[in-house]
C-alpha cells in the first residue's frame, strides 16, 4: 500500500531521528523521573523509530532494524566521546530491545495504525 502523504510521514520521521540525535549528544537532556528512567526513554525512542519505519517500509523492516541498532552503537560510542556523557552497554541495550519491540508490535494491528491516518487524511482532503 502506497501512503498519500509519504513525504510528510517520511519528514515526521526524520523529526524523530533528529530528535533522538540531539537528545543523545546534548549536555543536559530531560530526565525521566523513574527507576532506570533513561532506560525507558532508550526503549521508547527506539520502539517509536522503528514502528515509524516500518509504517513506511513494512516488506524492508529488517533494514532500518539494522541501522537503527547500528546508529544506537554508535550514538553511545560519541556519548563517550563528548566529555560530559557516558558510554553504556544498558544503553545499548535498552535501544536494541526497543527496536526488537517496534519490529514485533508491526505485526500487530498497530501495523495499520499510520496507513489507516494516512488514509482517513486522504479521504477527508480530497486525495485518492
Amino acid at each position: 500500500m502506497r501512503l498519500t502523504y509519504y513525504r510528510i510521514w517520511l519528514t515526521l520521521g526524520g523529526v524523530l531521528l533528529a530528535t533522538v540525535w540531539w537528545l543523545s549528544l546534548t549536555p543536559k537532556p530531560p530526565s525521566i523521573d523513574l527507576p532506570y528512567g533513561d532506560k525507558w526513554g532508550h526503549l521508547a525512542a527506539y520502539t517509536a523509530q522503528m514502528l515509524w519505519a516500518a509504517w513506511l517500509w513494512p516488506h524492508r523492516r529488517w533494514v532500518p532494524a539494522l541501522s537503527l541498532c547500528v546508529m544506537g552503537a554508535l550514538l553511545e560510542v560519541l556519548q563517550g566521546m563528548t566529555g560530559y556523557r557516558i558510554f553504556e552497554f544498558a544503553d545499548m541495550a535498552a535501544n536494541a530491545t526497543g527496536v526488537f519491540l517496534g519490529w514485533a508490535l508491526s505485526y500487530t494491528p498497530l501495523s495499520l495504525g499510520l496507513p489507516s491516518l494516512d488514509a482517513i487524511l486522504a479521504r477527508r482532503f480530497g486525495k485518492s
